[in-house]
């Protein structure tokens, strides 16, 4: 089921997001990368990811600059928004992320956290999808 789950990794460290990009594409995800917040932006409105991963600081902009792009994915209640999990170095900012929108939050570097909630969200898109399928035919 992985192979079916679009994500967007946003990464600002080119070595992470390589490392990491390639990781997710081993365990069978479709994965895209992007460096920066502009990239993210144009990929989030061209191919509607399934979810989005990202870094919370991105030099020289402040962790705000993330939260605002979290704001903007969430913003509107569309149920096919992408699932957002911030994965990030900077625990003191889970409440804040959480706040602005965020489903999921892995300190990094634990990279098996992350993968464990990669197979969450497939698990959950898969019970959303089905109880979807049952309303329709039960309507």
């Amino acid at each position: 089921m992985a192979e079916l789950l679009a994500i967007l990794l946003l990464e600002d460290d080119a070595d992470t997001r390589e490392a990491v990009g390639e990781l997710l594409d081993i365990h069978g995800y479709r994965v895209t990368l992007a460096g920066n917040l502009d990239q993210a932006r144009l990929h989030i409105a061209a191919k509607r990811p399934d979810v989005v991963v990202l870094d919370m600081a991105f030099p020289p902009y402040p962790a705000m600059t993330a939260l605002e792009l979290i704001r903007e994915i969430k913003s509107g209640g569309d149920p096919l928004a992408p699932t957002i999990i911030c994965f990030t170095g900077y625990p003191r900012l889970r409440t804040a992320a959480q706040e602005a929108g965020c489903d999921y939050f892995v300190i990094k570097p634990e990279i098996t956290a992350l993968l464990h909630t990669l197979e969450d969200v497939v698990h959950a898109r898969a019970a959303r999808a089905k109880r979807a399928r049952f309303k329709t035919s039960s309507s």
